[in-house]
């Protein structure tokens, strides 16, 4: 990986081809005027992973104040 001490690193050629795909795709799609996009340097993306995860049930979820109010449960 090509990358710099400040944890930034230089646009790799599969960057700059999804970069070029959109700019084109909001020139032709959009019909956007756009200015001269030059490829600035990204920040580091290793150890980093983009998830959420959702919990979903049959029952809703009781606030802090609901759970307080019931006392123990048994």
């Amino acid at each position: 990986m090509r990358g710099a001490a400040n944890g930034r690193t230089s646009p790799t050629p599969s960057n700059r081809f999804k970069q070029r795909r959109v700019v084109d795709n909001l020139v032709r799609l959009g019909g956007l005027e756009l200015p001269e996009i030059t490829p600035s340097s990204l920040p580091r993306t290793t150890h980093y992973r983009n998830k959420l995860e959702y919990t979903a049930g049959a029952f809703r979820w009781f606030t802090s104040e609901e759970l307080a109010s019931m006392g123990d449960i048994i």
